[in-house]
């Protein structure tokens, strides 16, 4: 490691130190998306080590489609008109919070696919002769950063329309919708 890589991990330690001591609550309330994804990365780091990208990213993958059954089931699901309305409610708060569960599982997978291919620019870094250390930029805060910043302010916006609250026309489609029907355009 050289000596900006070190001083720059020994930055990131004092800004942990800093925001730890200015807040209370649990670990997880108090830490920015950088220093979440730095903490999981620390824990998981012997388990993400072992795993190959491959194995890590369909794990992902795996954990995204538990976010759509879990997301599908709160809203999909069946009762008769006799049972009682704290039986509904119950059965609610149960897929709501399996629902949250899901979505954490799948952010903390996300967290290992960038641990992981952190480690694989270390290796790319350790074997070319570049200026600029790769493993070191990568990281998912960056980079929401980098796409939702306005050019003109720097805020964060949508990338697309630019708007503080995005404006964009979302198109749902139906998966027999055709192309000229999406288009408009005959063929």
């Amino acid at each position: 490691m050289s000596a900006e890589e070190k001083e720059q991990a020994n930055q990131a330690r004092r800004d942990y130190a800093d925001l730890h001591s200015q807040k209370e609550g649990p670990e997880y309330e108090r830490l920015g998306l950088l220093a979440l994804e730095q903490r999981f990365a620390q824990i998981f780091k012997k388990a993400t080590f072992a795993l190959g990208l491959e194995a890590v990213t369909f794990h992902l993958l795996e954990e995204v489609g538990e976010v759509v059954e879990a997301l599908t089931s709160l809203y999909t699901y069946e009762a008769d008109d006799d049972t009682p309305l704290e039986t509904l409610r119950q059965t609610w708060e149960d897929r709501r919070f399996e629902l949250e569960e899901e979505l954490a599982d799948s952010l903390s997978w996300l967290f290992a696919v960038s641990a992981k291919f952190r480690e694989v620019f270390e290796v790319f870094d350790a074997y070319t002769d570049h200026t600029t250390t790769y493993a070191l930029q990568m990281n998912i805060a960056s980079h929401l950063g980098k796409r939702h910043r306005s050019q003109s302010d720097g805020q964060m916006r949508c990338f697309k329309c630019g708007g503080d609250e995005c404006s964009c026309t979302i198109k749902l489609v139906l998966d027999n919708a055709s192309a000229n029907s999406l288009t408009g355009r005959g063929l």
